[in-house]
């Protein structure tokens, strides 16, 4: 406790005690406290709990300076509150940057438990701070704090107080831009603890390796017609989670899975950042930069994928029949081109290696405006060569493309992995009528397979392991999505799909719908997944 005091203070109420090592406001009116000490760049871990309902908040680069009455409306505010019996906004929910960026549900513990918090605020090699937090171990924030006129950063600051404007919550023109000062711990009434409180200062040039990048274990690359994980040649064997990040829900399910996966040989799933068909997935906003709430969500996956010595297939556009590209329509090539860039500078700053990157899904965006996905590489190219870059579309593969994926014609040359495989003889054709129908938005017949269709898939992927870089399963059971009350997509193995009878009901979930049969038939093929050697990260 001798070092913090009250906020534009040189004391401390007695409200706040040390009871059993830790640092307790007993009750209102101990005011809020700071650090005597002023930090610019840190790394902040703590664990805290908080009665039943309660409220409140750690604030940093504190300006005791200001005329402003309270702290929180010139600093930033780490949100700290009872989430697991207060539902609410997100915005307003534990692990928060208050008003600003949301947290994702389901991660606070009960009241009495401890939680944990990790903020690190450090330079961005760009002039800028990069801010990253994460409460029981869920990253929760991620953000470039850019005060430049149409940042992100200034968006989201420009967006809250155009919610806020004329009352105590609209931010002033010097929020948040003072160079460093204390970290903040708010009395908001409710009783709260701390405890193991650890507070590094970080100097204004060296940036500190997250726990992404410390934890990385796994490097994907390719050699001809090879792919390798850390420098061992392997074959893709993956499920396409293109709509994995359609909710924390689904994130969650996708990792809880990841072992059952890898027992069954899968080593990659892919995920994308604007989903897939009906998946609604927002992930890169208006000015082409990355959208928090999804790269914290595609964060989580990878971390947990890196773990299991497996790799993410991670995808940038999805240009067909979703919302996701809406707020989108004033795009030109140089839009897409920053969207991709933006998505592979983001990998490299978490030091995320254990992905390859495809830049437009079926060269629909291509298509649909001719935009170049030539030059879409290109941007990737030029913030870091070292990216597995791919090309999927129909056309002639561009000769900077590094990876050849689904659509793409095979070259001999490069390594070729058919990234979403589906079933040949399917009435209708599998992603036709057979799974569509007009007005309903969400895919019908969802996981069902008639004898015919799983022999063809089979054959299509022992085709492609054979005499390919690999083969990823893409089927309705985990590419649909929650509408129309089917609530997916699955992210679990599901059933055999053994039921005949594959026109009843079709907007209907049958009890075996699934893709279990084809993981089984991997794992009596090629055995469980047993990934090479760990790498330390480059």
């Amino acid at each position: 406790m001798d070092q913090w005091r009250n906020y534009k203070s040189e004391t401390i109420k007695p409200q706040w005690q040390v009871i059993d090592g830790a640092m307790v406001l007993t009750e209102k009116g101990g005011r809020d406290i700071v650090t005597k000490e002023k930090f610019g760049y840190f790394d902040l871990r703590l664990e805290w709990t908080i009665a039943k309902g309660g409220n409140s908040g750690i604030m940093f680069r504190v300006d005791e300076q200001t005329t402003k009455r309270l702290a929180w409306m010139v600093a930033p505010e780490f949100q700290l509150y009872d989430s697991y019996t207060v539902k609410g906004k997100p915005e307003r929910a534990a692990g928060a940057l208050y008003g600003l960026a949301g947290a994702p549900a389901g991660i606070t513990k009960k009241p009495g438990e401890w939680n944990q918090v990790r903020i690190l605020l450090e330079p961005s090699g760009d002039g800028n701070a990069h801010l990253q937090c994460w409460l029981n171990d869920t990253r929760t924030i991620d953000l470039i704090i850019d005060h430049a006129p149409g940042s992100e950063w200034s968006k989201r600051i420009a967006k809250r107080n155009e919610q806020t404007k004329g009352t105590k919550f609209e931010l002033p023109d010097e929020f948040f831009k003072t160079a460093s000062g204390p970290i903040l711990l708010q009395d908001h009434g409710a009783r709260i603890s701390f405890r193991n409180i650890r507070i590094r200062k970080l100097n204004s040039t060296a940036v500190q390796s997250n726990p992404g990048s410390q934890k990385n274990r796994y490097v994907f690359s390719v050699k001809g017609k090879k792919v390798c994980l850390n420098g061992n040649e392997f074959k893709v064997i993956g499920l396409r989670c293109s709509n994995a990040l359609v909710s924390d829900a689904d994130v969650a399910e996708l990792i809880d899975n990841l072992d059952v996966f890898k027992s069954y040989g899968v080593n990659t799933v892919s995920v994308f950042f604007m989903g897939s068909r009906f998946g609604d997935v927002k992930g890169y906003l208006p000015d082409a930069s990355l959208e928090s709430v999804y790269t914290a969500r595609m964060a989580r996956i990878i971390e947990q994928a890196d773990r299991r010595g497996m790799v993410v297939l991670v995808g940038c556009l999805y240009w067909s029949n979703s919302r996701a590209k809406e707020n989108l329509g004033h795009w030109k090539q140089a839009n897409a081109n920053k969207a991709v860039a933006n998505t592979v500078r983001w990998l490299k700053e978490h030091n995320f290696r254990n992905v390859f990157i495809d830049p437009d899904n079926e060269g629909m965006a291509s298509k649909a405006t001719g935009w170049s996905i030539k030059k879409m590489i290109d941007a990737a190219h030029q913030v870091d060569p070292s990216f597995v870059i791919g090309y999927n579309n129909k056309a002639a593969a561009p000769d900077n493309a590094d990876i050849l994926l689904h659509h793409s014609p095979k070259d001999g040359v490069r390594a070729y992995i058919e990234s979403e495989g589906s079933p040949g003889n399917t009435p209708g054709g599998y992603w036709g009528s057979f799974s569509k129908s007009d007005g309903y938005y969400n895919y019908i017949r969802i996981g069902r397979y008639t004898a015919q269709m799983k022999n063809s898939q089979i054959d299509a992927a022992r085709d492609n392991i054979t005499n390919h870089a690999g083969y990823m399963l893409a089927s309705t059971w985990i590419q649909c999505a929650p509408h129309e009350g089917i609530g997916g997509p699955f992210m679990t193995p599901g059933g055999r799909a053994v039921n005949p009878d594959i026109n009843d009901d079709i907007k209907e979930l049958q009890s075996d719908a699934g893709i279990l049969w084809w993981l089984q038939w991997v794992k009596s093929t090629y055995g469980p997944w047993n990934p090479p050697a760990t790498t330390k990260s480059p």
